[in-house]
């Protein structure tokens, strides 16, 4: 089953909540990440959140101001922050101590929150990044 949702402080995203374990891949700078974990807080849920940058954490910090913030923000409420992360590789990239603590699959869910290769006209690279996406889920 799969939305295509663009706001995150509204009713949409509340189904997440429900869930234990959530994989965020394609954040950017973490603010969705954060605005879904602040408002598992506010709603009571035992949710998990798993955000994941395709940067490494110096580069992505260098990238996006605020990106230090939000990830330091995630950590201090318990969730997880994991950099260098590529959604088409998942089980290639993601830290095998994500493996670790489940007996099938790690998350419930995953939300690639912004999926697209920089640049004008890039529309067959975009498919493909979403064909491999899919694959890696």
């Amino acid at each position: 089953h799969f939305e295509m949702l663009w706001t995150t402080r509204d009713q949409s995203w509340k189904w997440l909540l429900k869930f234990s374990r959530l994989l965020i891949v394609g954040d950017g700078d973490l603010s969705f990440a954060r605005d879904i974990a602040s408002m598992a807080v506010d709603e009571g849920s035992r949710l998990g959140v798993f955000a994941s940058t395709f940067e490494n954490k110096d580069d992505l910090f260098r990238k996006y101001s605020t990106a230090q913030e939000h990830a330091q923000a995630l950590s201090s409420l318990g969730h997880t922050v994991m950099h260098g992360v590529d959604a088409t590789n998942l089980e290639g990239t993601l830290p095998p101590s994500v493996f670790s603590d489940c007996s099938f699959q790690p998350f419930e869910v995953v939300v690639f929150n912004f999926p697209h290769i920089p640049g004008k006209s890039k529309n067959g690279l975009n498919r493909q990044l979403m064909h491999d996406f899919f694959q890696s889920v």
